[in-house]
């Protein structure tokens, strides 16, 4: 069995590992499914799957497109899902019904504040000591489906929760950046724990295609600040911790990899493992804050 400090890296996904993304997706959603009175009804969690099931074909669509343009696209298209859902069940109904009373589509201000919405999501409590814990260790990789411009704030977040947004230019991603990649801990006053940041606005790619792995790796194996000149190889010496299962975990075991799943109990999990064709993570845990104790344990016990 191997062992959590036999890995020098992590590759971390950020969003529902570190950072609450459902909560605030679904309060984003809230206005718009208010107005039609079939998703009117929706609990969360059948709110959140609708959003799910739009936004994984959304991202094969669209690698080219910024985070947050997609997000505007997935909002659309939901809320057209539910126009025609409507729809059909007035004519199923046939004359025994009232025609519905016509709704006001959502605004482009609408549509452009639920894009940038990952802009509020806040960390897990666990999160940043946890990180702060596991970066003595590791060296901490982010590779994540978002846009530099919604990352600064939740890098930000991560980095040093007390004094945001104040030093939000410390944690931005530098313009022009010629290198496409980002090593956040080389600015003055950064208290990043990551190494190494890869978006899809740098990969152009949108996990779980592979691209944005191969870049991770051969930007981990290159870099002298990660595991250039040890002369390993990075899908061994580099486990994936994530809570994505089809994005992260999947991937991870694609290409060989150790992963772990950190279990945040997350609607259509159960779905998302048969999706997957069963366990496919190596470790899981339910919080970053047990992994870290877990590493620590390992490490006491060496």
């Amino acid at each position: 069995m191997p062992k959590l400090r036999d890995h020098k890296a992590i590759i971390f996904d950020v969003y529902s590992t570190l950072v609450d993304w459902d909560s605030t997706i679904y309060e984003h959603l809230k206005p718009l499914l208010s107005r039609y009175a079939s998703s009117s009804q929706w609990t969360r969690e059948e709110a959140l799957n609708a959003f799910l099931g739009i936004e994984i074909d959304a991202k094969k669509r669209y690698p080219d497109k910024l985070h947050h343009e997609v997000l505007e696209i997935i909002y659309t298209e939901l809320e057209d899902a539910i126009k025609d859902v409507d729809g059909n069940e007035y004519r199923d109904a046939g004359a025994q019904t009232n025609p519905p009373e016509p709704r006001a589509s959502s605004t482009v201000e609408e549509r452009r504040a639920f894009g940038r919405c990952p802009r509020e999501m806040v960390a897990y409590p666990d999160s940043v000591e946890a990180l702060k814990r596991l970066a003595k260790h590791f060296k901490l990789v982010v590779l994540s489906n978002i846009d530099h411009e919604c990352f600064a704030h939740t890098h930000h977040r991560l980095s040093a929760p007390d004094t945001y947004p104040n030093d939000l230019k410390t944690y931005a991603y530098p313009e022009p950046n010629p290198k496409k990649v980002w090593y956040p801990q080389t600015v003055e006053g950064s208290k990043s724990p990551f190494t190494l940041l890869l978006t899809a606005q740098d990969t152009l790619a949108y996990k779980p295609n592979h691209k944005g792995f191969l870049i991770a790796f051969d930007q981990i194996e290159k870099d002298s600040d990660l595991l250039g000149g040890t002369g390993l190889n990075a899908k061994d010496a580099t486990m994936v911790v994530a809570n994505g299962l089809p994005s992260d975990i999947a991937p991870a075991h694609h290409f060989g990899m150790n992963s772990v799943w950190i279990d945040r109990d997350h609607p259509g999990d159960d779905i998302a493992a048969e999706q997957i064709g069963g366990k496919k993570w190596t470790w899981k845990f339910n919080s970053l804050a047990e992994l870290a104790d877990a590493v620590d344990e390992e490490i006491a016990k060496k």
